[in-house]
């Protein structure tokens, strides 16, 4: 099944060995599991803001480091 966030794939899963006992899986365990992967997709695409966001976030402190420094070789 994809695993999707907003419209796009960005991953994949899929059910398994089922162990109680039945033959299969029915289709509410489908629509369970689909609905899951509606909540994977959101936390994949919230981890990458958030490393999108603590990198951009050491970005600017470099680049400040680099301001300070180019300053003072100017005084």
């Amino acid at each position: 099944m994809p695993l999707k966030y907003k419209d796009k794939i960005i991953g994949v899963a899929q059910l398994i060995n089922k162990e109680n006992g039945s033959n299969g899986f029915t289709p509410t365990d489908v629509k369970d599991f689909d609905s899951f992967l509606v909540l994977c997709g959101i936390a994949i695409r919230n981890a990458d803001v958030f490393l999108l966001s603590f990198l951009s976030f050491f970005f600017n402190i470099y680049l400040f480091i680099l301001l300070c420094f180019k300053l003072l070789l100017f005084f």
